[in-house]
This record gives C-alpha cells, structure tokens and sequence, in this order.
C-alpha cells in the first residue's frame, strides 16, 4: 500500500490541529479552540472516527455543506451583488481531515515534481517575491542586450468558480494518484452545497455543481494542479510564471513584430 494511503497517524491530527488558525465554525457549530483542548482520549477517539471516513469514504452531510457570507468590497456600490467578496464557513473537524489529506497530497505532488517550478502559489518556500524578482531579472537582461521587453498579465475571472471537477480527478489519476487519497479527493468534490448567510437570515441550500469549494485548504492545491496544464498553450521560448491563478506571459526580441507574433 502506497504511504498515501494509509490510516492517519495521532502526530498528523496534531499537526493539522496546531496549523490551524482561529477561524469562524461551519454548520456543526464546532470551532477549533474546542478541538485544541481535547484531552488524548477524545483525540484518539476522533482520530479513529476520521480514519473510519479515511476508510470507507462515508462523509458526514453537514460536512459537504457551507455558509456563504458576502463581504462588501471596500468603496463599492453596496447594491450591486458583484461587488462583494463571499467567504465560505465549514467544519472545523472536516478542515482538521482536509488538512491531513492535504498534507499528503501536496507531499506526493512535490516529490514527484508534478506542479511546474514556475507556480509560486501557496508553496513552501516560494512566494509572489519569487516572481516580481523573476520578471525583473528577465527585464533588466532585456535592458543589457538592448532588447524590447513586453509581458501579459492575464486575470482569469471566476477561475475556482468554474474548475472542470472531473478534469482534476483525471489530472490526479495521470500523476499515477491511486488508492484511497483519490477516493478522498473525489468525495470531497461530490455533491457540495451552500447557503448564502445575510444579517442571520439563510438563502435555500443550493447545490455547486461546478468549481473547487470556497475557502477550502484542499481546493487551492488541486487548483494548482489543474491550472497546470495552461502552460501547454505557451509557446516555445515565451517565459511564464503563475501564482495560482494568476498567469503573467512574457517575451523579449529586438524586433516588435517577433514579440507581437510568438505573445500572440
């Protein structure tokens, strides 16, 4: 049995645990202060409750539900619904196993050197730094050789939104994924549902029938895998860079027409 696959050990829990930042609860009405404080035996016995759903893949309902609150956007027309940002609430107890997997994943995916070494997003030891001094290098040789420098920063709207789910499931299977790590992924993409909280009140439970979960720890390091695959739309010799979803472009000649014509 692959590593990946295996149950969870009581160091893992307390990793996930000790990582976690104070945040608001979800629908289960458990926040994480409470989980900090359990004594051993509790611990040990959530620990073979997840291991249990680690097992046989059985979620909890209220886990694949979320509260939605918009946040307005500082300055903007309050009445417009485009103007504010949402933020999804889930359980603490589910963001503690989503955090473990996780950590699996993301140690499966660097080790094998999956997620290209351009991607700076949420990643050990990278950062937007990495990129801004990766540009201005590629302009300042630019300068050197007396060249021309253009770049492209593409802004891609309503891009968790609109993540093609099965698409990650078949991009995690082509990194050779198998076992129950996929299975995990593939239940947590299933059957989503939310509801919009504004001043107490709730909207009906609506079902995400597209997308990456909002807020979750899990959705930025499949999306980042999944946007993987944008880099084989880049010709060869045009340099890139992506910090999550956010893809930059870039190409230096001494003749204008050449950068129009390989940007293009």
């Amino acid at each position: 049995m692959e590593t990946y696959s295996t149950l969870f050990s009581i160091d893992e829990l307390l990793d996930a645990l000790s990582s976690s930042n104070a945040s608001a609860f979800g629908t289960d009405d458990m926040h994480y202060q409470m989980l900090k404080h359990l004594p051993s035996e509790v611990l040990n016995t959530l620990l073979a409750i997840l291991n249990d759903i680690w097992l046989t893949g059985n979620f909890p309902s209220s886990w694949r539900q979320s509260y939605v609150v918009p946040i307005p956007k500082p300055g903007k027309d309050t009445s417009n619904p485009t103007n504010y940002r949402h933020i999804a609430l889930t359980s603490c107890i589910w963001k503690v196993m989503e955090r473990m997997a996780n950590n699996r994943l993301v140690w499966y995916l660097e080790r094998n050197k999956i997620i290209i070494p351009t991607q700076s997003g949420f990643r050990k030891g990278r950062s937007t730094t990495d990129q801004l001094v990766r540009l201005e290098s590629f302009v300042r040789d630019a300068f050197i050789q007396k060249q021309y420098a253009t770049a492209i920063f593409f802004d891609l709207v309503k891009a968790h939104d609109t993540t093609w789910k099965f698409g990650i499931l078949k991009d995690l299977h082509d990194t050779g994924l198998r076992g129950r790590l996929p299975l995990f992924v593939a239940g947590f993409l299933s059957d989503r549902m939310f509801q919009v909280r504004v001043a107490g009140g709730y909207s009906k439970l609506c079902e995400q029938e597209t997308g990456v979960p909002e807020g979750s720890i899990l959705s930025v390091t499949l999306f980042c895998l999944k946007i993987n695959s944008i880099i084989k739309a880049v010709c060869p010799g045009v340099d890139y860079c992506l910090y999550v979803d956010d893809f930059l472009i870039c190409y230096r000649s001494k003749h204008i027409h050449i950068i129009e014509r390989h940007l293009q």
